[in-house]
């Protein structure tokens, strides 16, 4: 088995890139965007992996598609699909209290969640030595997910109860998945929380942090790790997130990355965070400096690994990118 833990300390002394890479390499296949995500496409999406580690040879693991609606899917949530973009929710299922109190947990094998395990096990088959991390949400991020946002900033003020049964669903459900993908193959899940950096610090370790501890209790070991993901603004709230116990913390470019570097756990890495519209919107050489100035901000932080912000759009271009990786 592969120790993660030492993984990530390579990457970090080998000065590695580590993006969210798979939307822009789907261009290396025969494949549209839609064809990789919808139900049956587990082997394009594994395809898609296998051709952006070619491609890219610095690329110091593969990823499955940040797609931010498997999870909402599977409780019940209408998905629409395009051939260049990623999917979206188009419908959600609580309207109200009873919603809330009459949802159900999805079973595991509810929409597409077997697509992704197996997309990570046919993958893993070709990762040689690099390993192979899957996305799925957040707690907070799935349970908001599943009503229309302001609604769900709403009931985190005044309905408190419903928000916690909404938040502790996801998270048995997220525990089971997280268990899923590991035995598929996958060396670690990368938890996208982006929600939770809109909650009031105040809120955030109730509705958020204190759920994210409890899937990392019940599957984070030094094989299998839990990189937490928020592009949110979470200054005020990065203690609380630090509590998680995450073995890594990919955040956005609405913060400065060194500015919350102090209160990093000792065994923990920071991820992040140049702007990832770069990638499709400037010229190669501008991506190159605005890499190497990242990493002179944090050149006092030990346990960084430079990164986008967020996922590269599916239009970064290979130019930029190579930019990126030579940097």
């Amino acid at each position: 088995m592969r120790n993660m833990d030492e993984w990530l300390r390579t990457a970090a002394a080998d000065q590695t890139v580590m993006p969210m890479l798979y939307y822009p390499c789907v261009r290396l296949t025969d494949h549209t965007v839609g064809e990789t995500v919808k139900k049956g496409g587990a082997a394009a999406m594994a395809e898609v992996m296998t051709a952006a580690a070619a491609r890219f040879p610095g690329l110091p693991c593969l990823q499955t598609a940040l797609d931010v609606t498997i999870d909402p899917e599977a409780f019940g949530c209408c998905v629409s699909y395009a051939d260049d973009s990623a999917p979206r929710i188009t419908g959600t299922v609580i309207a109200d209290e009873a919603d809330a109190a009459g949802l159900a947990l999805p079973g595991p094998h509810a929409g597409r969640q077997d697509d992704a395990a197996e997309a990570v096990s046919l993958a893993a088959a070709h990762a040689g030595s690099r390993p192979v991390l899957a996305n799925i949400l957040g707690p907070f991020t799935l349970a908001s997910g599943l009503m229309p946002f302001h609604e769900a900033m709403t009931a985190v003020m005044k309905k408190g109860g419903m928000m916690h049964r909404l938040c502790e669903l996801a998270s048995d459900y997220l525990i089971a998945r997280a268990k899923a993908l590991r035995e598929a193959g996958a060396d670690g899940i990368l938890l996208d929380e982006a929600s939770g950096g809109v909650i009031p610090p105040r809120q955030s370790a109730a509705f958020s942090t204190d759920y994210i501890r409890r899937i990392v209790d019940a599957v984070q070991d030094e094989h299998f790790i839990i990189i937490l993901h928020n592009c949110g603004n979470i200054t005020r709230a990065r203690e609380a997130i630090y509590g998680t116990g995450c073995r890594a913390f990919s955040f956005g470019n609405l913060i400065d990355l060194a500015s919350v570097s102090d209160k990093l756990p000792d065994n923990a890495w920071l991820i992040g965070n140049m702007d990832p519209m770069l990638l499709k919107n400037a010229a190669p050489e501008e991506v190159g400096r605005a890499m190497r100035e990242l990493r002179a901000r944090m050149a006092g932080c030990p346990r960084f690994l430079a990164a986008p912000g967020c996922d590269c759009p599916p239009e970064s271009s290979f130019e930029a990118l190579d930019a990126m990786f030579e940097s």
